[in-house]
């Protein structure tokens, strides 16, 4: 992904909808991820900075993913 660049974005953004399961989990703490998990993580860290703010103007971030389904954890949001 690093050598595509901001080519990459456009991949990453249609990733976001592939419910595909990796072979093993991305974060030890999660019991299953997704491709579009790791698309979603990628995309943010790209677009925030170094204190985790979004750089971008009306994007979403893990915390409004966490939102729409309190008390449960990442995975399941």
């Amino acid at each position: 992904m690093l050598r595509l660049g901001k080519n990459a974005v456009p991949l990453l953004i249609g990733c976001l909808t592939d419910t595909r399961r990796t072979n093993t989990p991305f974060w030890d703490y999660w019991p299953e991820t997704k491709v579009s998990d790791i698309a979603f993580a990628i995309l943010c860290d790209l677009f925030s900075d170094e204190t985790g703010a979004s750089t971008l103007n009306a994007t979403i971030d893990w915390g409004d993913v966490q939102a729409e389904s309190p008390g449960q954890p990442e995975w399941i949001a």
